[in-house]
């Protein structure tokens, strides 16, 4: 999958990575994620969803007929 401003992993890669680290803990972001992990994380969750909202609506092609 190619969406401009995504990072979006191959599924192979995730599933080796994520059993390479399966020790290291309950959570492990994989695929060169984890600093927007670490961005879209903490508080005021509405701030959070806010600006993910946004952002995801700027990589959307616009609406027709609207």
């Amino acid at each position: 999958m190619d969406i401009p401003g995504m990072n979006v992993a191959d599924p192979d890669d995730v599933a080796r990575e994520g059993l390479e680290h399966l020790g290291d803990g309950p959570v492990w972001v994989a695929g060169g994620n984890y600093q927007a992990a670490q961005k879209r994380s903490g508080f005021p969750r509405a701030d959070k969803v806010a600006g993910a909202h946004e952002a995801m609506k700027r990589m959307l092609p616009p609406e027709s007929g609207k």
